[in-house]
């Protein structure tokens, strides 16, 4: 917050998950760093989640929420708003800060109970269809904000005509820009080819397995790693299918799966290249930008985030989405030239170093902060 203000606001940085995601680790570091800033920020997660007892073990200063539930029923939701509203009072909350969907419906309908100001961060491109999910994307946009915040450029696309352009910030997600120590266990001889997230199918690892198989006919001594897990309780087989694509395209003695990590980054530093392959837009892609700050060069498909993060040629490679050949040439081409990885994963770095840095993305934030008086 700038120096003009002279008191410190307490801010409500508010999740509906139980685990940790990406909106989750941005929370994370927002709450780390606000307080420089004159923020004194509060994390807030339902109470039944491993998430809010995670924070509470770490000594984070913590508002439990209430279970949220599906927004089925409009008389248990008006119980959970009140309860919501009456943490925030009892918490000391000035300004309420909701990342996500649920979390904007559930505490923004709070704090205007509470006549407290909010700030709705938004994490995903927005659902224009008549689905139950672009039903809530639609009442999340009806609840007052006083500041809409969207994590890339296509997120904010996707909301233009949705928000006043005049609260409409884009913040780009940011990053610690610590350089960690490769994952010991990602230690072996020949290049690591990583791919990184959820396990679930829209995220594409799919992609990467077939990408892999066209790699490894080229490059025999390259090896893989599937770093991540099933959260959320989404697609909860879906691992043990990919076990199985990675059997039957006879990578099953060369590919790592990791299962979930807490953090990414050492899998990430102890990569040659990294992997993104989702089927559809990403918002934004945080492990593209954690990545590049662990100098690595990345190889995606062209749409949402990645478009944004990478810079084709220069700090990894962008092909069009889909086309696993042509993800898999790309890797390849990176690989065969170790001084042009060196050099996209040092021009990696600095790119992210301008414009994913999680102090970066901290101060943006305060400065919305600062545009927002006490009372909406």
């Amino acid at each position: 917050m700038s120096a003009a203000r002279a008191d410190r606001r307490r801010v409500a940085l508010v999740t509906a998950a139980g685990q940790r995601g990406g909106a989750e680790i941005i929370m994370e570091l927002l709450a780390s760093r606000l307080p420089a800033a004159g923020v004194d920020p509060v994390l807030a997660a339902p109470e039944d989640g491993a998430l809010c007892r995670r924070w509470q073990d770490d000594g984070r200063d913590v508002c439990p929420l209430p279970r949220l539930g599906r927004l089925r029923r409009l008389d248990q939701g008006a119980r959970v708003v009140t309860e919501i509203a009456r943490r925030f009072r009892d918490a000391g909350i000035q300004l309420v800060h909701t990342h996500g969907v649920a979390a904007q419906i559930h505490a923004g309908l709070s704090a205007r109970r509470l006549k407290r100001p909010s700030v709705y961060h938004v994490h995903d491109l927005f659902n224009p269809g008549w689905s139950a999910d672009g039903a809530l994307h639609r009442l999340a946009l009806r609840v007052p904000a006083a500041r809409t915040i969207a994590i890339s450029a296509s997120v904010a696309a996707s909301l233009r005509g949705r928000v006043p352009a005049a609260r409409l910030h884009t913040v780009l997600d940011g990053v610690g820009r610590e350089v960690v120590e490769p994952a010991p266990a990602a230690a072996g001889h020949g290049p690591l080819v990583v791919w990184c997230g959820r396990l679930q199918h829209w995220k594409g690892p799919h992609h990467f397995i077939r990408a892999a198989r066209d790699i490894k006919s080229r490059r025999p001594d390259a090896r893989f790693a599937l770093v991540g897990g099933t959260l959320f309780g989404l697609e909860p087989a879906y691992a043990e299918t990919l076990r199985a694509q990675v059997k039957d395209a006879g990578l099953a003695g060369v590919m790592t799966f990791t299962g979930h990590v807490d953090d990414a980054r050492p899998w990430l530093r102890a990569a040659s290249v990294v992997v993104h392959s989702s089927d559809r837009p990403e918002p934004f892609g945080l492990v593209m930008a954690e990545a590049m700050m662990q100098e690595r060069p990345v190889a995606a498909f062209r749409h949402g985030g990645a478009a944004e993060i990478i810079v084709d040629g220069e700090t990894g490679r962008l092909v069009t989405p889909g086309d696993t050949a042509a993800l898999g040439r790309s890797v390849l081409d990176i690989l065969d030239d170790p001084a042009r990885t060196r050099a996209m994963g040092e021009a990696g770095r600095r790119r992210a170093l301008q414009y994913f840095d999680a102090d970066v993305m901290t101060a943006s934030v305060a400065a919305v902060y600062d545009l927002i008086p006490d009372q909406p």
